[in-house]
């Protein structure tokens, strides 16, 4: 019963990370604190994991959709340019989902384009699931010594060291959605 509660508060927290863009920790982090610290098993853990990272991304994309008028014309712009890319180099988009869902970066630029129209809706949430599901087992099965004692982790002190870090965390992530994807990738953007 524990390990039912376990996955269902793994499972949903996961969901809120990825329906929600803020620079978060990746899902694989909190799943291996899971795994480590609860009784959940490895793969209903990981793999319903990556599907609710999958369902959040869905709503994600949603919100983009509705709120595209919100959006900075450089945003827009990026995600443009990475689904242009996607369409002009390789011959099946969701191959390209898969191949950026196992990079280490967020994947919000990624379903931003989706939301946007410029990626096909389906076939990017299925490789999106398929490849987390992979990369999620395999980071929390590595990550497994290093959070072990996640105890540790929090009785450390927090100082300013710790708030630049979070800071310095927080412009990357802006400054990673602000990278001029267009001229890096090759595309001509398409207009606003």
């Amino acid at each position: 019963m524990a390990s039912i509660g376990a996955l269902l508060s793994a499972w949903a927290l996961v969901f809120l990370m990825n329906a929600v863009t803020f620079p978060l920790p990746p899902a694989w982090m909190v799943l291996a604190a899971f795994h480590v610290t609860t009784p959940a098993p490895l793969l209903p853990l990981t793999i319903g994991g990556s599907a609710a990272a999958t369902l959040g991304r869905m709503i994600y994309a949603r919100l983009v959709g509705a709120f595209t008028i919100h959006m900075s014309a450089d945003v827009r712009a990026n995600a443009q340019a990475l689904a242009t890319a996607a369409h002009a180099h390789w011959r099946w988009p969701w191959l390209f989902v898969v191949l950026y869902s196992f990079l280490p970066v967020s994947s919000d630029v990624l379903f931003i384009a989706v939301g946007l129209g410029a990626l096909p809706v389906r076939s990017s949430l299925l490789a999106f699931f398929l490849a987390r599901s992979i990369f999620n087992t395999v980071m929390v099965l590595v990550a497994g010594p290093v959070v072990s004692d996640v105890g540790e982790l929090f009785a450390g002190r927090f100082g300013w060291s710790s708030l630049l870090v979070v800071v310095g965390t927080v412009a990357a992530y802006a400054l990673f959605l602000k990278l001029p994807w267009a001229r890096w990738l090759g595309v001509t953007p398409a207009g606003p």
